[in-house]
């Protein structure tokens, strides 16, 4: 039985469940199998009255493609077996959106469903090991996934514990390595994505090894740490993302130094292979401590309710925002179709005016930079699109249009410009129930906008 208290490691969909890798403390996982929970999609309870005499619901409900229909504030929901992936859900959706009725949060898994409708938490104390293999590298040439024997692996987790194991038993060499991943709930390298990972699932193949790689999370650190200071380079004095140079920058540390091959090591001097091997993954286990790497990524899903797994902007801020809507009884767009992906590709949309600089040389300069600019302005007017004034903003646009109407929005005197926003405001708003913008647009202030209030506070969390 799954208490709504329990943290989440991972999960996935299997057919019609979901498998769930739970921490019920920090030394040890679960996995538990969550039998056809419970899975959704919605549309306006209006939009439901309208339908319901050209879908035949009693029919679906009989056929067991639905399981029930219930109401949720304004929405009504169409609980189903299955996921929009299954023909049967996918035929019915596209049945309704054919009337040009708009469906809500179709495209979610049962996994997400479950995590977002039971708030289930995210697993926070978790035991992370940093890893690096060494391979045959005798062959010359280019260095190819999985072609030569890996001679051995060194790794050292966040409780103080390291390995390191060499052996011309390759198998076995693999099998502890898997038992110790197994112990761990994150395993981490570096450049272990293109490396590591799949060097270490062909020898596998070869040895006939299997392991159920979804039940623990792997993170590349090399690639996180492009993430995060790639634009930063010259600031920080990195040239490169090299183990080696990243250590040097950031921790004044290097690699071990050695003339010989890891070939040659491994026949003639394994205890420089062991110095070697350590030290690469006593490297990663200090740029994370140093740099919080990991401890960030934790703390951004535990506060969106995503899992590590799944740790991309997209999904936490979906993960997020699902979350909140459901507070709200409200329902979130579901992804667009590709359909819908090629209509809104020719959708032009005007972005923000950059005024051509004028170039000199300039005395008593002052720099105005906003912090958060775009965050700031949503929260500042309380924009969205559940607090737009719809019929104040298309009388503001029809008059902006106007105003500007045979000549450029830049060529406009700033003077001129804001005259006519306050005279706007007056005649629009007279009673003043709006926040309005620079582009003569109308927000409410008696309608808390859903997108600026999650702004706000993922501004306060940062």
């Amino acid at each position: 039985m799954l208490s709504l208290d329990t943290k989440i490691l991972t999960g996935w969909d299997y057919f019609d469940d979901v498998i769930l890798i739970t921490k019920p403390d920090k030394s040890r996982t679960e996995q538990v199998v969550i039998r056809c929970p419970d899975w959704y999609f919605s549309i306006k309870t209006a939009d439901y009255d309208k339908i319901i005499h050209t879908v035949d619901f009693e029919k679906l409900l009989f056929y067991k493609v639905t399981t029930k229909i219930t109401t949720n504030g304004d929405f009504t929901l169409i609980h189903c077996k299955s996921t929009a992936k299954s023909n049967d859900v996918s035929e019915l959706i596209s049945k309704i959106t054919a009337q040009g009725t708009v469906v809500y949060e179709a495209d979610l898994t049962k996994t997400k469903r479950l995590l977002v409708d039971k708030k289930l938490p995210i697993a926070n104390e978790l035991k992370l090991l940093y890893f690096e293999i060494e391979t045959d590298d005798s062959h010359s040439g280019i260095i190819e996934i999985g072609r030569d024997q890996i001679l051995s692996w060194a790794a050292y987790d966040n409780d103080g514990k390291s390995w390191f194991v060499v052996s011309k038993d390759e198998k076995k060499l693999i099998s502890e390595l898997l038992k110790v991943i197994d112990s761990h709930d994150v395993f981490m390298g570096w450049n272990s994505q293109n490396f590591d990972v799949p060097y270490v699932l062909a020898r596998m193949q070869k040895h006939k090894l299997a392991y159920t790689w979804k039940k623990r999370v792997h993170i590349d650190l090399m690639r996180r740490c492009i993430k995060l200071y790639s634009y930063e380079m010259e600031k920080i004095g990195l040239t490169g993302f090299s183990l080696n140079e990243v250590a040097t920058t950031f921790l004044k540390e290097s690699k071990v130094e050695h003339s010989k091959s890891i070939k040659e090591l491994f026949d003639t001097d394994k205890e420089t292979l062991e110095k070697y091997n350590r030290k690469d993954a006593e490297l990663l286990l200090k740029l994370d401590e140093k740099l919080g790497i990991t401890k960030l990524m934790i703390n951004e899903c535990v506060w969106t309710g995503t899992t590590l797994d799944r740790f991309y902007v997209g999904e936490l801020l979906d993960n997020y925002m699902l979350r909140k809507s459901k507070e709200r009884k409200q329902y979130l767009y579901s992804r667009p179709t590709k359909e819908q992906q090629d209509a809104n590709e020719k959708i032009k949309i005007i972005g923000g005016y950059v005024k051509k600089p004028l170039t000199g040389l300039y005395d008593n300069v002052r720099v105005f930079d906003f912090k958060s600019l775009y965050p700031s302005i949503i929260v500042s007017w309380n924009i969205g699109p559940d607090s737009i004034d719809v019929k104040k903003s298309y009388l503001g646009l029809i008059e902006l249009q106007k105003f500007v109407i045979g000549q450029k929005i830049e060529d406009v005197q700033f003077d001129d410009f804001v005259a006519f926003l306050q005279k706007q405001k007056t005649e629009i708003d007279p009673t003043d129930e709006c926040y309005q913008t620079a582009n003569n647009c109308f927000f409410r202030k008696d309608i808390d906008s859903f997108i600026s209030g999650l702004v706000l506070e993922l501004l306060e969390l940062r």
